[in-house]
């Protein structure tokens, strides 16, 4: 049986992901990547990585921090820690293997990235619990 409250907890996580990654990738870090890893980026964007990216990385983040924050009953700062954690684990795994085997891969990149992680990180599990506790109410 399908559960729909999980189903519209994933939908709030894709949207609030979407949204504010789209406002960084549009609008603030083109410059950045393009002075740093330019030379490292394809002229066109590969869509199917991408839309897969933004379909598993919600799924991520509920099962490790939003699902928990909202079943045991935690505080917002639970989720934003959690999240946060999260994002240090997930863009460290890329950035800091990027570093150890592309010969030219940025530090300061590395740092950007990671940071960006984490607060989008937080900054989702952070909307996504309050919207979830308020309007799906799933405990």
């Amino acid at each position: 049986m399908i559960n729909t409250k999980k189903i519209r907890i994933y939908l709030t996580t894709l949207v609030t992901l979407s949204v504010i990654d789209g406002i960084w990738l549009t609008i603030v870090s083109p410059k950045i990547y393009k002075h740093y890893i330019g030379y490292l980026t394809a002229p066109k964007v590969s869509l199917a990585p991408a839309v897969l990216f933004y379909l598993l990385f919600p799924i991520g983040l509920m099962i490790f921090v939003i699902l928990p924050a909202l079943q045991k009953k935690n505080t917002i700062k639970f989720a934003a820690s959690r999240g946060a954690l999260f994002g240090l684990f997930c863009y460290a795994t890329f950035d800091l293997s990027c570093q150890a085997v592309l010969p030219h891969w940025p530090t300061t990149i590395t740092i950007i990235d990671i940071a960006w992680g984490m607060s989008l990180s937080a900054a989702i599990s952070i909307i996504s619990y309050s919207f979830s506790k308020k309007y799906i109410k799933v405990i």
